[in-house]
């Protein structure tokens, strides 16, 4: 869905690769081992951030402010499906704070 929209807009796409160690399992969940930006530069530009579901937010949440560090001057998030199993306080407190 990224690739669509940055041909539909006629802008780079970039993305964040995360690998989790598949031997564990802490907390429901296998731990994620790295985390990182596969792209050209953000800085200072307006990024979209598109993710098909947004089940407690986390993964949304690491990913702006690793574009916040990178300097980035605008995010916008995309989703398909929002869940927000765990409320959406945190995402009114991370808005409030200008993560995104």
């Amino acid at each position: 869905r990224a690739v669509y929209y940055a041909n539909l807009l006629e802008v780079g796409v970039g993305m964040f690769y995360k690998r989790r160690d598949y031997s564990k399992f802490v907390n429901g969940e296998h731990p994620v081992v790295s985390f990182e930006f596969l792209g050209n530069d953000a800085a200072g530009k307006d990024v979209i951030i598109v993710d098909d579901m947004i089940a407690s937010g986390r993964t949304v949440f690491e990913t702006a402010k690793e574009l916040r560090k990178m300097n980035v001057h605008k995010i916008i998030i995309c989703a398909t499906f929002g869940l927000f199993s765990g409320g959406t306080s945190g995402i009114d407190k991370a808005y409030e704070q200008h993560i995104f």
